[in-house]
């Protein structure tokens, strides 16, 4: 697997910011998130409340072998992040505790927080999933 500097210089090499670039990443590179924010009402939250809450959750997505296609096909055609973590290092190491202590709710919101402040390097559309070689393709172009 890349370290994530190798990852966005991998993806930049030859490209042209004003141009779409095609490129295919095998999937075993990637580790995939789903982010999904619910919004609770002020009638739901407690009396003084002034305004809604929000609440951002993390899911992380495991293409298995078994129902690779379906899993992928909701992803087709979507916006996706390319984020760098802050701290590439602290972030492995939660993620490995948490492999440990896979009950620990810390760790989880710890983790969680640590991806809240990962930094979107490239903005990219998944363009097509390849079953045969379990690559996404993606049409990318460069955020400055």
């Amino acid at each position: 697997m890349l370290d994530p500097e190798s990852f966005l210089i991998e993806m930049k090499r030859n490209s042209n910011e004003f141009q779409v670039q095609d490129i295919r990443i095998p999937l075993e590179e990637l580790k995939i998130f789903e982010i999904k924010c619910t919004k609770i009402p002020i009638s739901a939250l407690p009396a003084g409340a002034r305004y809604p809450k929000l609440l951002t959750e993390f899911e992380k997505v495991n293409p298995s072998s078994t129902n690779i296609c379906s899993q992928m096909a909701g992803f087709k055609s979507r916006i996706a992040g390319v984020m760098l973590p802050r701290d590439s290092q602290e972030l492995s190491k939660i993620e490995n505790l948490i492999q440990l202590n896979r009950n620990d709710m810390m760790l989880k919101q710890e983790f969680e927080e640590c991806l809240k402040k990962c930094v979107c390097v490239e903005l990219v559309q998944i363009k097509e999933f390849y079953v045969n070689n379990e690559s996404l393709a993606e049409n990318s172009t460069q955020v400055n």
